[in-house]
């Protein structure tokens, strides 16, 4: 959020954190990209996540304790999916941009329930789409992107570190 204020009010910025995730994170907040290369890599993920079979990507699915328990395996296989077209995606970037797109959606496909910070297993369950779910999220970052494109350029930087071990003078 700092980052992005800082790029908000044109202002040079540099941020730090010891997670790795928040870091990229940050970076796909503040980096501007090409809207068309954007929905050019979307369209060919709604276009080939058809044409991929389960035996391809299986091996993408985390083998975690309880992961049955979390995840349908209907949705294990639909992210799966995902996350192998995405990795497929050359350009660092976009690649970036589409692994925060996938991190966003799965709280949402899991069986965890989402009416508290706590996470437990919803009895209730419903099946939601991760497909649908993602393309959801891609329309809601491509908006958020086309209002950063707008932005002036500035020097905002985010790097793995511990902000109290900078070199950086006063």
């Amino acid at each position: 959020t700092t980052l992005v204020e800082a790029k908000i009010a044109n202002r040079n910025a540099f941020g730090f954190d010891v997670n790795p995730f928040s870091i990229l994170l940050s970076n796909v907040k503040i980096t501007s990209l090409d809207m068309a290369l954007l929905d050019k890599t979307h369209k060919k993920i709604k276009n080939d996540i058809s044409h991929l079979k389960e035996s391809e990507v299986i091996h993408l699915i985390p083998r975690m304790k309880n992961m049955d328990h979390w995840f349908d395996k209907k949705v294990q296989i639909e992210l799966a999916k995902l996350k192998y077209l995405i990795l497929k995606i050359e350009n660092n970037q976009i690649r970036d941009f589409f692994k925060v797109t996938f991190a966003s959606i799965l709280r949402r496909v899991s069986c965890a329930g989402s009416q508290t910070g706590r996470i437990f297993h919803d009895k209730n369950w419903e099946y939601r789409s991760s497909f649908e779910l993602f393309d959801k999220q891609y329309k809601l970052m491509i908006e958020r992107m086309a209002e950063l494109n707008k932005l002036k350029s500035s020097l905002i930087m985010a790097k793995l570190g511990d902000a109290k071990l900078v070199p950086l003078d006063d």
